[in-house]
């Protein structure tokens, strides 16, 4: 093995709460190179797991395989990351706190949705465009999922308060326009303003893809893959001299691939 990635961990193991900056300052790596070295030493030592963030820094927690691969903070006498106490549950080796698996009825509710919806985020806003008929519809399909998780009851619970909020405001327009059909007069200076001032979210969203690549939203397929590859030679870790940008270039790669799937080209 090299003795770079022995290092580091020997490194992280007697200085735990390091932040990734720090470690790669002292060792002259890039964070891209810092999380490459975390992903080879979790390959070559299967009970151990490197995990970091921006409040805590950097810890190396041992794993036990017979519990919970999922991490808690503790700000105890023995303060740091520890191993969840709960046996594993699911597939991917986690209890229902942790676990991150989906249920196919809940995965198919996501496809579904996000065919309904384009590139636009799944919000109360946005799924205000889908109209009653669909709404209704969803919120169908939700109430009867029984969650898996409680990652998935939680993502479920947030879709449902957008559905319902979604639901209330549709239901006061209907209301409001049976009052002005009966002779009571509404103020539209406000709807008006609205509308004037509303976007498709579905253009909305294709155009923030192809601000993302520096490009008019009615360029063309060539000009699209001439500006992604400026951008890939600037920031693709491979091709960059500095190391590059893997969360940047993924950025770019989705915004890419996503107009290519709207647009239809091949």
């Amino acid at each position: 093995m090299d003795q770079t990635l022995l290092q580091i961990m020997k490194f992280i193991q007697s200085r735990p709460g390091t932040c990734k900056t720090g470690i790669c300052n002292n060792f002259g790596l890039s964070e891209y190179r810092l999380n490459r070295a975390f992903r080879n030493l979790s390959r070559e030592f299967g009970d151990i797991t490197f995990v970091s963030s921006h409040e805590h820094g950097v810890y190396c927690v041992e794993l036990d395989p017979c519990r919970c691969s999922g991490l808690d903070w503790s700000d105890g006498a023995s303060k740091g990351f520890f191993q969840c106490q709960n046996p594993p549950k699911f597939s991917d080796g986690r209890c229902y706190e942790h676990s991150h698996v989906q249920s196919s009825e809940m995965a198919a509710f996501g496809r579904k949705l996000s065919y309904c919806l384009g590139p636009a985020e799944p919000n109360a806003r946005n799924i205000l465009s889908l109209g009653m008929t669909l709404i209704e519809e969803f919120r169908e399909i939700l109430t009867a999922i029984s969650p898996l998780t409680k990652l998935e009851f939680e993502s479920r619970s947030s879709l449902m308060d957008m559905f319902n909020s979604a639901y209330a405001t549709l239901k006061l327009r209907e209301r409001l326009k049976d009052q002005r059909t009966e002779g009571f007069h509404w103020r539209s200076e406000f709807e008006s303003r609205h509308r004037a001032s509303s976007v498709n979210p579905f253009e909305y969203s294709l155009r923030k893809l192809f601000s993302l690549l520096g490009i008019a939203s009615d360029s063309s397929k060539e000009e699209t893959l001439r500006a992604w590859k400026k951008l890939a030679r600037i920031y693709h870790p491979d091709t960059s001299g500095d190391g590059g940008d893997e969360e940047k270039m993924k950025e770019l790669n989705m915004a890419k691939d996503r107009i290519f799937r709207i647009r239809r080209w091949d």
